[in-house]
Formats: C-alpha cells, structure tokens, sequence
C-alpha cells in the first residue's frame, strides 16, 4: 500500500513541470517575436536602411558598368564571375551595416534603461537575444531582395 502512495505523487508532479515548462517556452517564443517584429518595424521606419541599400545598389551599378565598359572596350571577352564582386560587395555592406546597427539598438536601450524594464517582465536574456536575431535576419532578408 505504502508503495502505491508514493508512486501517485511522482505520477502527478510530472505532468505540472511540464506543462509549466511548455507555457514558459511559448511565453518565451512569442516574446522574442514580438521583440523580433519591433527590430523590423523599427528598421522599416527609420531612413538608414533605405539609404544603405541605395548605396549598396549604387556601388554595385557603378561595379557593373565598369565591367562592361571593359567587356566593351577588349571586345568580346567572357568574364567567369561578372556579378561576383559587386553583389559580394553589396552582402557585405549590408552585413556590417545590420551588425552595426545591432550594437547601436543595443546600447541606446541599456542607456535609456529599456533592458531593465525588459528583464523585470518576461523577457530574459536569451529571448531577448533571439528576438534582436531574428529581427534583424528580416531585415536582411528583405535588405538583400532588395
């Protein structure tokens, strides 16, 4: 009988760490894309990324065109990789332009205390490094379709 009563409790434990488990985890998930949705709108709303990929889109224009300026000017010559060095250059500026941006957005919040706040609510820090993620690999995404 004694082994019976100690095996319910076991039995019922489990199932609670559990479920409280798979709420924190979605709680969790859903926090870092709501912060993942803020980095985005707040990089769609701001003019620095529209600027970066014009001049991102402007080198590589200029790349191209002395590319075929030579192409023109040797006569019928192929060229293995035309396009390499100019969507090279335009992946990378838009890489250290995010990346610079990240740490920018990072440290304005800590100054203004926005981390503080976030961190006493249900946002800890790997959330929030996840959310900071993913917002700004949409970013890129939509940087480098563009």
């Amino acid at each position: 009988m004694e082994t019976l009563l100690e095996s319910k409790p076991h039995d019922t434990v489990r199932p609670r760490t559990l479920l409280r488990r798979d709420v924190n985890e979605r709680l969790r998930i859903r926090s870092a894309l709501r912060l993942a949705h803020r980095e985005l709108l707040a990089a769609l709303h701001g003019p620095s990324l529209y600027v970066m990929v014009t001049v991102a889109c402007l080198v590589a224009a200029v790349l191209i065109k002395s590319y075929l300026d030579y192409v023109d000017n040797n006569g019928t010559l192929v060229m293995s990789n035309p396009l390499k060095t100019p969507l090279l250059f335009a992946v990378v500026a838009m890489t250290g332009y995010l990346g610079l941006s990240a740490a920018a957005a990072l440290a304005g919040e800590r100054e203004r205390g926005t981390l503080e706040v976030l961190f006493y609510g249900p946002v800890d820090a790997p959330t929030y490094i996840a959310g900071k993620i993913v917002g700004h690999l949409a970013t890129y995404l939509l940087a480098i379709v563009a």
